[in-house]
């Protein structure tokens, strides 16, 4: 059966022009992102409102989107949304974090266009590490716009336990949000607690702790080698001039009011 949308007549500003949800035929979870399509193969429909509201992905990840019949677990497919070209020329202009934005926002209009999902947040005060500034204050380079748009943010290299984290135009709100992901928070959020809003670049090496590394060798020769070295929260610290504090915080939760599984059309 093939779920299909079609809007090229009645177009909403925001919405993918085409987008069609099937029962999934793949067998592992991918995403592709470009400026004019969005494909997504084996997903479930928490996985989409967790892509669609940007919700960091741990462990408890069911505990940060709530409700919701069970199917939304359970039942996977393959979504792929298409943009109109001359929009995609347009958000191929963009900054990533701006592109990725208009990305959301289009597939949040999907989800409650097909899904009929409703939804609404509350915040309950839970476990949080918190990213303050050590002592000595920051050590970050501000990020320059002459250096231009493309490919800001946050990337990591893996060799066996050594990690790098290369950061361009990133805020701390988005380092607190991949930290989040990381297996070595223990499922707990990280919120960012500094007052900097700024943008800066940085450089991160680490060693990851022998149970959460895979042995896997990712980049180029740049990558640290080798098990000696500091620890993530020690280089965080030292390097950058940051703190992770274990406190308590207001944590946002979606809560699924409605949802249903998408019809043919």
């Amino acid at each position: 059966m093939l779920f299909t949308s079609a809007l090229y007549a009645q177009n909403v500003a925001g919405d993918f022009d085409v987008a069609t949800i099937r029962p999934s035929k793949s067998d592992s979870l991918r995403t592709i992102r470009s400026a004019g399509e969005l494909q997504m193969l084996d997903v479930t429909a928490r996985y989409l409102i967790q892509q669609a509201y940007n919700i960091p992905w741990t462990d408890g990840l069911k505990d940060r989107i709530r409700g919701g019949p069970g199917w939304i677990d359970s039942d996977h497919y393959d979504v792929d949304a298409k943009i109109a070209p001359e929009a995609a020329v347009i958000l191929q202009q963009m900054p990533e974090e701006q592109r990725r934005r208009q990305l959301n926002l289009r597939l949040q209009a999907l989800l409650a266009d097909r899904f009929k999902l409703r939804v609404h947040f509350q915040a309950k005060q839970e476990r949080v590490f918190a990213i303050m500034t050590a002592k000595k204050g920051p050590k970050l380079t501000l990020f320059s716009s002459a250096q231009g748009q493309q490919d800001l943010g946050i990337f990591v290299r893996y060799n066996g336990q050594a990690a790098r984290m290369t950061a361009k135009g990133a805020t701390l709100r988005d380092l607190a949000n991949w930290l989040t992901g990381y297996s070595e928070m223990g499922g707990q959020t990280v919120v960012d607690q500094t007052g900097l809003t700024q943008r800066y670049d940085f450089v991160l090496d680490w060693i990851r702790e022998p149970a959460f590394a895979t042995g896997e060798q990712t980049g180029d020769s740049e990558t640290p080698a080798g098990a000696g070295g500091p620890a993530l929260f020690t280089a965080l610290q030292e390097q950058l001039g940051l703190k992770l504090v274990n406190t308590r915080g207001p944590v946002e939760m979606i809560v699924v009011d409605s949802i249903e599984r998408p019809t043919e059309n």
